[in-house]
């Protein structure tokens, strides 16, 4: 069976450079999402918390970029890989494997704005 999957033009776009970026095509990147999960971070505390959570220093992600980082455990080890992008007016997207990652985030937004 087929079914059809409809994306607004800003998430297309975005798809498309992370495309040229992982050196995938659109197609592969699609099929990718469609395997993982999605998450939107908001709020003041939002790149504090994927900050708790990445091996990367979130607040270098400029407004319409996008990293690939890994996810980490409260003890250092790897959870799983992800994409963050920053969609400025402090609202973030994590795109991750099939890891512990929304536990891992949902822990480490606990008491924050």
């Amino acid at each position: 069976m087929r079914t059809t999957l409809t994306i607004d033009d800003d998430i297309a776009d975005f798809l498309k450079e992370q495309s040229r970026t992982l050196d995938l095509s659109f197609k592969q990147v699609v099929n990718r999402l469609l395997r993982q999960g999605m998450a939107n971070v908001r709020g003041p505390d939002a790149a504090l918390v994927l900050d708790h959570l990445t091996t990367r220093d979130i607040s270098r992600i400029a407004p319409g970029q996008a990293a690939y980082l890994s996810v980490l455990t409260d003890q250092g080890t790897m959870a799983d890989d992800a994409i963050v992008s920053n969609n400025g007016e402090e609202e973030w997207m994590i795109v991750h494997g099939s890891g512990d990652t929304m536990a891992l985030l949902e822990a480490s937004a606990a008491g924050k704005n």
